[in-house]
């Protein structure tokens, strides 16, 4: 699987972020306009992460779902069970 921000299709994704590096994802298209993402993260307590993101309909707003994966992942990669205050 593409790693954040070294190679395949996630080349030029996540750059910058807890998520570079650390997430392996694999993108594709279901039909027209539909696509998903599967995806393995390593959390900030380093806890293994798996899950798919769905996205349906979406046309012209590729863009924008592209956006929100990233805004996903990143999340993910910086959460923490164990984080101050808990």
């Amino acid at each position: 699987m593409p790693i954040a921000g070294r190679d395949g299709t996630l080349v030029h994704r996540l750059n910058g972020t807890a998520a570079e590096g650390n997430a392996r994802a694999e993108d594709g298209i279901v039909v027209e306009r539909a696509g998903d993402l599967r995806l393995c993260v390593i959390s900030a307590d380093g806890e293994p992460l798996v899950f798919s993101i769905l996205a349906n309909n979406f046309g012209r707003w590729a863009d924008a779902v592209e956006k929100a994966e990233d805004a996903i992942i990143v999340r993910l990669a910086e959460f923490s069970r164990t984080a101050p205050g808990r």
